[in-house]
């Protein structure tokens, strides 16, 4: 072990020397080996970091693509509160029978002239009816997606008062129905919505007289904030939960004042 490798003459003492033992390699080795494989280790560690971070980005911006086509038909449309109390409302702003399609609620046939209405939305909705620039009825909502345990179509809204992920549902998707056409599954194919809740105020037409509003109309601006909470299957194999709240107004601006 102790032999000595390569000769090297030894000028001090003026004698030949012989090179390294066998230990001093093995050790020598040993060394190169530990610094390469810790190099490696930092390169790989900022490969995962730099495809983790792109792999975020990707996913930040499917979700903001998403809201952004609810933000916009909110600002640049207007709210659809046709879709409970539809029929022949005092505002005159839908047709009589009209079937909007966010009438998974319970659908009620409007009120008799001069008379109040009832509250359209809930104080938390799974659903949000609107009214975009080109004058079609929308419905966002919360819906069974792939995986659902009770033999539902994807797509088909969930019931009222369910705002999040179940046994049955453990996989909801954000879908959208345009009038009488089929709805289109708006969350990509990687994501998931955990939580869903749209919060809409006023909560009756306000272009009505609304009875839960003292038989006047609301007077102030309708807006929808939106909770959202998805899970993002990420390329790298992580699933990342990803929040988006933000709150938008109608650009209508003439509510009637009491």
């Amino acid at each position: 072990m102790f032999r000595k490798y390569g000769k090297k003459e030894n000028w001090e003492r003026g004698k030949a020397d012989y090179g390294f033992t066998l230990m001093e390699i093995i050790v020598a080795t040993t060394i190169f080996a530990l610094v390469m494989t810790a190099l490696m280790s930092i390169f790989n560690y900022t490969l995962k970091i730099n495809r983790r971070g792109e792999a975020l980005r990707q996913a930040t911006q499917g979700m903001r693509n998403l809201t952004e086509s609810i933000v916009k038909d909110v600002r640049n449309g207007s709210i659809n509160y046709g879709v409970i109390n539809y029929g022949t409302l005092l505002s005159g702003r839908y047709a009589a029978n009209s079937l909007p399609p966010c009438s998974s609620v319970t659908i009620s046939l409007g009120s008799p002239a001069g008379s109040s209405v009832s509250n359209t939305y809930a104080l938390q909705e799974n659903k949000l009816g609107v009214i975009n620039s080109e004058g079609e009825e929308e419905c966002y909502y919360l819906a069974y997606g792939p995986g659902n345990t009770g033999g539902h179509a994807v797509g088909d809204p969930v019931p009222n008062g369910v705002f999040k992920a179940t046994a049955e549902n453990p996989a909801p998707v954000l879908a959208l129905k345009k009038g009488d056409a089929s709805p289109q599954i708006m969350t990509p194919p990687n994501f998931r919505v955990e939580q869903l809740s749209f919060f809409i105020r006023p909560l009756c037409d306000p272009y009505s007289l609304c009875a839960d509003y003292g038989g006047v109309t609301p007077n102030y601006q309708p807006f929808v904030e939106m909770n959202i909470q998805f899970a993002a299957q990420l390329t790298t194999g992580e699933r990342v939960p990803i929040y988006y709240q933000t709150a938008v107004t109608t650009m209508k601006y003439d509510i009637p004042r009491r």
